[in-house]
């Protein structure tokens, strides 16, 4: 694994651990568009060295830490898996699954499929999958 990869590893266990990336961008004294062009989904820069020791600064980190990783091989194994399966799951429950994970779709255009589709006086239903959370396990109830 590379050194871009493994800062941007790094810098998600900072931002889990602070709550937020804006919070981490805060303690680093930047901005939280940097930190996300850095290690966001479509990231257009890396984590340089400059920014890697003020991050391990801010979080009382040795010199250093950045550049080592601190993620389970297992985690990353696991994950691997994650989205080898998500590449085939049907787009609505890809949908369900994102937003359970509170991932941001608005920018991603994404075909509609057996969902609820309202147009003026047309409506077409399909199968609607809504997920509740009774504050201990996530539960799914389908519906026609």
């Amino acid at each position: 694994m590379d050194i871009k990869t493994i800062r941007k590893l790094n810098v998600r266990l900072l931002e889990r651990d602070i709550g937020s990336l804006s919070g981490l961008a805060r303690m680093a004294g930047t901005s939280q568009s940097y930190l996300s062009q850095c290690v966001g989904p479509a990231a257009i820069r890396s984590i340089g060295d400059e920014m890697a020791r003020r991050l391990e600064h801010a979080m009382g980190k040795p010199f250093g830490w950045l550049d080592e990783l601190h993620t389970d091989e297992s985690e990353i194994l696991l994950a691997r898996r994650v989205y080898d399966r998500l590449l085939t799951v049907p787009s609505n429950k890809l949908r369900a699954i994102a937003e359970l994970l509170d991932v941001r779709t608005d920018d991603v255009e994404m075909p509609v499929d057996e969902a609820t589709v309202q147009q003026g006086n047309q409506k077409q239903t399909g199968r609607v999958i809504t997920l509740e959370d009774d504050g201990k396990t996530k539960k799914q109830r389908s519906g026609k």
